[in-house]
């Protein structure tokens, strides 16, 4: 999914990386966030753990975005972010 969606991983157990997770209430191992327009607002993902499962999930998501975005007569504006993340 290289350059379609952000993919990053958050180690818990690493203090120089808890201040990442923490925010966001990651405790621990796997915890999967979908950070849409919203960065401060993720979505939990509780589905799946199969690369196939995820893969449909963040494209599902995409096109909800890529909708939300185009709204009436299907023409985007041209803004906002082009890449979500999970972590």
């Amino acid at each position: 999914m290289d350059g379609i969606i952000g993919v990053g991983a958050v180690d818990m157990t690493n203090d120089e990386q808890k201040p990442v997770g923490e925010p966001f209430n990651v405790k621990g191992f796997p915890t999967i966030k979908f950070f849409s327009t919203d960065k401060s607002s993720p979505l939990d993902y509780d589905g799946g753990r199969s690369a196939q499962d995820l893969i449909s999930y963040a494209f599902d998501q995409i096109k909800d975005v890529a909708n939300s975005r185009m709204g009436s007569g299907g023409r985007s504006s041209g803004g906002g972010q082009k890449n979500q993340q999970c972590i």
